[in-house]
């Protein structure tokens, strides 16, 4: 089961646990328990539906409706309120309104450029596996187009000469993001470097066009900057002026 499977599986699972016993949400439930990027989408569906109910439940219910109800036929032949066609279209209109609510909610909370540095660092120093496996980086942009990734992505000139270690695609709240690996070359670095690119629509508050911006989150030194309609970090473990002869 992949990530895709898992969510369709999840966003039908019911909060009070009745479908823990099912084989199908259970196999759900241990793919999110070995990937934290769908753990934290589902903590974050499981926090927007109950935002959702809870507002919904707000809603003033008539102290004479379940009486009426069963009533039945007995009840006065004058039409109540709930058969009017104008408030059942004022209900569903409300309720369209918090959905609508609902999924902004969601998409501004991942257009925050700060938050998404914030999660590489923490991705990358969790960071246990790699989808394919290449020294070479033509062959990772192959693999990128085969499997949903930014196959036409700029990278810089200072990667062109090192060697490739892998790539991978995940999410990040619901946004793609593609990660090439490349061996440290000379110059101060540790280890190895990366590079994580993702569609600047989807994060809007990424660095403009021009010159890159630096920061550190954990031991991590980052410069990131957009081109071409896409977001772009690099990340390594050497000083802002390694990250720069990379660039």
């Amino acid at each position: 089961m992949d990530n895709t499977q898992a969510k369709i599986i999840l966003s039908t699972c019911r909060p009070g646990g009745q479908d823990a016993d099912d084989p199908h949400f259970a196999e759900a439930l241990d793919q999110m328990q070995r990937d934290p990027e769908l753990a934290q989408w589902f903590a974050a569906e499981r926090a927007m539906d109950a935002a959702i109910a809870a507002r919904i439940k707000a809603v003033p219910v008539p102290v004479d409706l379940k009486a009426a109800l069963l009533a039945g036929r007995k009840v006065n032949r004058r039409a109540g309120w709930w058969t009017h066609p104008p408030v059942w279209a004022a209900a569903a209109g409300f309720v369209l309104l918090l959905a609508l609510g609902a999924m902004h909610f969601r998409s501004s909370r991942a257009l925050q450029f700060t938050e998404y540095q914030a999660h590489v660092g923490r991705f990358l120093d969790g960071l246990d596996r790699l989808d394919y496996q290449h020294a070479e980086a033509p062959a990772l942009r192959e693999w990128l187009a085969q499997h949903q990734g930014h196959a036409n992505l700029a990278l810089p000139k200072g990667l062109e000469g090192l060697t490739g270690l892998g790539c991978r695609v995940f999410e990040w709240q619901g946004r793609k993001v593609s990660l090439l690996c490349f061996k440290a070359g000379p110059g101060g670095f540790r280890d190895e470097v990366h590079l994580l690119v993702i569609n600047l629509a989807d994060l809007p508050t990424a660095p403009p066009p021009g010159s890159p911006q630096f920061s550190k989150t954990g031991g991590w030194t980052l410069a990131s900057w957009s081109q071409g309609g896409h977001a772009y970090i690099l990340a390594g473990l050497g000083n802002q002026e390694c990250l720069r002869k990379l660039l």
